[in-house]
């Protein structure tokens, strides 16, 4: 299952991230969310495209890593973790 802000490489090939967006509706008690993929912005989809051609680089390597947007929009690597 998704996590809130987790990147996702839309069937379209566009990113989006996952984000938890308040539902009204009627008689609802108690604040209702639903986790939806939000589409980024162009600039940050060119981020993205540009860092997903070095993820290549660092995979050949054999290093298994992801890309992750922080909250300011900068685009960074993260190792994943092993798994014995």
């Amino acid at each position: 299952m998704a996590q809130e802000g987790e990147l996702v490489k839309l069937g379209n090939g566009r990113w989006a991230r996952f984000r938890q967006l308040p539902v009204y509706a009627g008689e609802v008690r108690g604040p209702v969310t639903l986790l939806a993929a939000v589409e980024l912005d162009q600039r940050t989809q060119e981020l993205l495209e540009a860092a997903e051609v070095s993820l290549d680089a660092y995979r050949l390597r054999g290093f298994e890593m992801d890309v992750r947007l922080d909250a300011d929009g900068n685009v960074r690597f993260e190792q994943r973790p092993s798994v014995h």
